[in-house]
């Protein structure tokens, strides 16, 4: 850890509070639509009574998941297999079948809520070999008579191509027990810390700080390798062999490298203002996110207003007010 002294009269920027209010598509209504797709998988693939169905959930937030894979299960009952629920997120939970079976749980898939067992193990077989490469797969999921995969669809994290998250990554990258970043590159641009990852020219991205790890991080600090600052706080709640595992099972230790280290959030934010090339308050670009995920709320300092005045889903909810400290050296605003 690093101390640095930083005096009374350090300027820091003015930040104004502005709201993202982008275009939402309209609510779906959950059953119909499973209902509605259930008919077509359903008159494409019949399922032998008494088949043991594996149905794969992730560890990313899906609305309504419980009541998806309720739907999922009950559907599979009327039709005579015998589904069963087994986790499809890579290493996540610490590389272990315990913690992915408490990542559930978190998210309300459990037996007494969706009416099938969850199982977990993190031992692998091989289903086969591309171009001599073997491709991994969860043992129960290979066991299985059958396979239901419960996924969203978004870009991925450290590539871009025809195919990016979704199905296949979670055949892949879910069910080979494989994990990936933790901090959006999709959000937060350049160039991946992975030797494989793509580079994304858009934002332009000099310096990043990160306060702390949230308890859902449950330690993994995934993507740290990204950051040019963190704080004492952030990095003594890390769980080295979890973030080990992960960075280990991805093939990208650069991942988990630990940045420069401030002992107080007020400390970080100067450093990354110490380290830009020359500027003045007036020119100077700062954003204040609360995290990668969430992007409707945010602080933005004045010389980013230019860029924002012709944009009619932002609106401006303060005029700004200095960026400040409290006793402790954390960061008054909260977002």
């Amino acid at each position: 850890m690093f101390t640095l002294d930083v005096s009374d009269d350090f300027a820091f920027p003015d930040m104004v509070r502005i709201q993202m209010q982008p275009q939402i598509p309209p609510a779906v209504d959950i059953r119909s639509v499973l209902a509605s797709e259930w008919e077509c998988c359903r008159e494409k693939c019949a399922i032998p009574p008494g088949d043991r169905i594996a149905i794969g959930v992730g560890s990313r937030k899906i609305p309504d998941l419980p009541q998806i894979v309720t739907f999922v299960v009950n559907r599979l009952k009327q039709a005579g297999a015998e589904p069963f629920i087994i986790p499809a997120m890579g290493s996540h939970g610490g590389g272990t079948a315990q913690g992915q079976i408490a990542i559930l749980t978190k998210q309300g898939i459990v037996e007494s809520v969706v009416g099938a067992p969850v199982r977990a193990t993190m031992d692998v077989v091989v289903s086969g070999r591309v171009e001599g490469i073997p491709v991994y797969m969860d043992r129960l999921a290979h066991e299985a008579d059958g396979l239901v995969l419960i996924n969203r669809v978004k870009p991925h994290t450290d590539f871009t191509g025809p195919v990016e998250s979704g199905v296949i990554k979670m055949l892949a990258i879910g069910l080979g027990n494989r994990t990936g970043a933790g901090l959006d590159p999709n959000v937060i641009g350049g160039k991946g810390t992975c030797v494989w990852s793509d580079d994304r020219p858009v934002p332009e991205i000099t310096r990043i700080f990160v306060r702390d790890l949230s308890v859902a991080t449950q330690g993994n600090a995934m993507g740290l390798g990204r950051l040019d600052v963190a704080t004492e706080k952030l990095v003594n709640k890390i769980d080295m062999q979890t973030t080990a595992v992960n960075a280990i099972t991805a093939c990208c230790p650069e991942d988990c490298k630990i940045p420069l280290t401030l002992a107080t959030e007020k400390q970080a934010v100067a450093a990354a203002l110490l380290t830009l090339w020359a500027y003045t308050l007036n020119d100077l670009k700062v954003v204040h996110i609360r995290n990668t995920r969430d992007l409707a709320r945010m602080m933005v300092s004045k010389g980013c207003l230019p860029e924002l005045a012709d944009r009619k889903d932002i609106c401006m909810v303060s005029t700004g007010s200095p960026m400040t400290f409290d006793r402790t050296g954390h960061l008054a605003a909260a977002l």
